[in-house]
């Protein structure tokens, strides 16, 4: 629940916006409107600063009169939230989420390089069950009639519109409707979670999630991938949207890498091909892989991949 002062402020802003916009208020226009209002209130902030570097002329800055600018920037911020119908609570999920994604890639772009072991693990088809839980939802919303053979079949594809029939731009849709829905933060873990938490701290091992998601399409990725990984106890170091995953891990971390663990055949293979050790999780899409004994290791759950994550430490030293 937002703090009894700024649910007030919300309310008032609100009240006060009726005498304008009416119940019923032209979304865009007023957003234009806002906006405008804001551009002009900007112009007011930095009339009550010294903000021009060129000029020697300085004067004294009045902190109240600085203080009424802002109050007005604030409002027009206050009243674009309440105009596209959020509440109060809502502005602030969406800042609190949004400051602990800036936090996390300030780090990640500040840190010095990660050390050895570099642990690289992919997130959908590995710790997420993502076939599971977008046929799940498809299903209860009647986006798509279904049945359970259908979604047995589909649940183990990599391409389940092809699998399933769907329209290439009607699965689009669904997909975006999925995101919008909350669908990427609500998807089940496969199991095996904590145990791999365990093995990794015991090796001291550095984890980074390098997936395929398309972040710079859906603003939302980010934020729901990141706070999917905080809510299964994943302490990362690193958070990577990228579909050229070879590429990236090549010149990321290079020979820092102790494995990566992977559900995609192709992306294993080539990954093997580079010299990098692969722990593949056995998925029925992945199984025409011919795998090399010493470079990918094949295994049915988490827990079995962290047994050994841990002998592949143990054997490196």
């Amino acid at each position: 629940m937002p703090s009894s002062i700024l649910g007030h402020l919300y309310e008032a802003q609100a009240r006060y916006n009726l005498n304008f916009t009416g119940p019923e208020p032209d979304k865009t226009a007023w957003t234009q409107q806002y906006l405008l209002g804001l551009v002009s209130e900007i112009d007011e902030v930095l009339r009550e600063i010294n903000w021009k570097p060129h000029r020697n002329a300085y004067k004294e800055v009045n902190p109240d009169n600085l203080g009424q600018e802002l109050a007005d920037l604030t409002k027009y911020v206050l009243s674009l939230w309440i105009l596209w119908g959020f509440k109060a609570e809502d502005m602030l999920t969406y800042v609190t989420n949004k400051s602990k994604v800036l936090e996390f890639l300030y780090t990640q772009e500040h840190r010095p390089p990660l050390g050895w072991p570099v642990v690289v693990c992919d997130l959908d088809g590995v710790l997420a069950n993502y076939q599971w839980g977008f046929l799940k939802w498809v299903k209860d919303s009647g986006q798509w009639d279904l049945d359970d053979d259908a979604c047995q079949r589909a649940v183990y594809s990599l391409h389940m519109d092809l699998t399933l029939g769907i329209p290439n731009v009607k699965y689009e849709q669904m997909k975006r409707a999925f995101e919008e829905w909350g669908g990427f933060l609500r998807l089940p873990p496969y199991p095996g979670i904590p145990t791999l938490i365990g093995v990794l701290k015991e090796t001291q091992a550095h984890l980074v999630v390098v997936t395929a998601r398309p972040m710079y399409q859906r603003k939302r990725l980010s934020m729901d991938t990141l706070l999917w990984l905080e809510q299964q106890g994943l302490s990362v170091e690193g958070l990577y949207f990228d579909e050229d995953k070879v590429e990236l891990i090549h010149n990321l971390w290079g020979n820092h890498v102790l494995c990566c663990i992977e559900d995609n055949p192709l992306v294993a293979e080539r990954l093997s091909k580079q010299g990098y050790l692969v722990i593949l999780m056995d998925r029925p899409y992945n199984r025409r892989l011919k795998v090399a004994k010493d470079s990918v290791f094949r295994v049915k759950d988490l827990a079995v991949a962290g047994k050994i994550l841990a002998k592949l430490k143990g054997r490196a030293g």
